[in-house]
């Protein structure tokens, strides 16, 4: 299968950490009211990775685990 990085450096795959946050991030998403679903920091960097691409470089997708 083709990996559509194109000229990016240092690829990560994120599938698997996609689909290990993806309950997580419907049960926070369920849970939280609006006000506090935008305000926070965490939910948003597990919505970017969730919703991100498959393959992201590993500097940008180290920042959102961290």
């Amino acid at each position: 299968m083709d990996v559509p990085t194109g000229s990016m450096m240092l690829p990560a795959d994120a599938r698997a950490t996609k689909a290990a946050l993806r309950p997580v991030y419907d049960r926070i998403m369920r849970q939280l009211p609006v006000t506090q679903q935008r305000s926070s920091p965490g939910l948003k960097a597990i919505e970017n990775i969730v919703n991100g691409p498959d393959y992201v470089p590993v500097t940008i997708l180290d920042g959102d685990l961290s």
